[in-house]
């Protein structure tokens, strides 16, 4: 089965690492001295995140409380974009999916007027956790467009990290077709992801992936030689990377 690929942001319920405890320390204790209203809505809603990741909800929630109340004092639409989505990521994680898609839209309304430079890809991100949504709920269709969408805002941005997002957008397009079993498409979105990992010259599991997908697409649509030849590239990323979970797709698909 495809791996299923979220934007900036995926539920991951487990105990916190080391990097990620320091992490949300530094946070706290930030958040402790900052002065500037606007400055703290920005540390809550990365500490809540953190904390959600690894399924400390009490305090998060009480952490985007606040922050709610920070924005309608400040009147500040970048951070009512900043802390919905966080209140989006909780309900996805506890599979309230209608809850999670009314808050990643407010998140992304709430982007969409401010004006600030990193605006555009908080909406974005919004666009694609609205199209992981639609997907859980079976809308396909809406789901490929909400990803496309958050697809022409990361291509015209600037951030040299958006190679990423923007791999992972298409491998998540090419699944949908592939699962629809409109291939012809897939194998499209799959080879634009692939092209787009070489571009930035990104060479990880990830592109160990893609290869794989790939060549998954090109067996369903009986086009044999094809399929031989991307499974060979991937055997050799297999090999290379020594990454588990890359095994376990490689034997899955041969």
């Amino acid at each position: 089965m495809k791996a299923l690929y979220t934007l900036l942001l995926t539920w991951v319920s487990c105990f916190p690492g080391w990097g990620q405890k320091e992490e949300m320390e530094q946070l706290r204790n930030k958040l402790k001295i900052e002065k500037i209203d606007t400055s703290k809505i920005h540390l809550i809603g990365d500490l809540a995140r953190l904390l959600l990741m690894n399924s400390d909800t009490v305090e998060a929630i009480q952490l985007l409380k606040e922050g709610l109340i920070l924005c309608k004092k400040q009147n500040y639409d970048y951070g009512y974009g900043h802390i919905y989505h966080q209140w989006g990521f909780y309900r996805q994680g506890i599979s309230q999916f209608d809850q999670a898609e009314k808050y990643y839209q407010l998140s992304y309304e709430y982007y969409r007027k401010s004006k600030k430079d990193t605006a555009p890809l908080g909406a974005a991100t919004a666009l694609g956790n609205l199209g992981l949504i639609a997907q859980y709920k079976g809308d396909i269709e809406r789901a490929i467009k909400l990803y496309l969408q958050s697809l022409d805002i990361w291509q015209a941005s600037g951030l040299s990290e958006r190679y990423t997002t923007i791999g992972n957008i298409y491998a998540n397009v090419a699944g949908l077709y592939s699962k629809e079993g409109q291939y012809e498409k897939a194998i499209y979105y799959d080879k634009k992801g692939i092209e787009t990992r070489h571009r930035f010259l990104k060479r990880d599991s990830d592109l160990g992936s893609a290869y794989l997908f790939l060549a998954d697409d090109f067996t369903k649509n009986k086009q044999l030689d094809s399929a031989k030849k991307y499974l060979t590239t991937a055997q050799a990323l297999v090999d290379e990377f020594n990454v588990p979970v890359l095994y376990l797709r490689y034997y899955g698909v041969t």
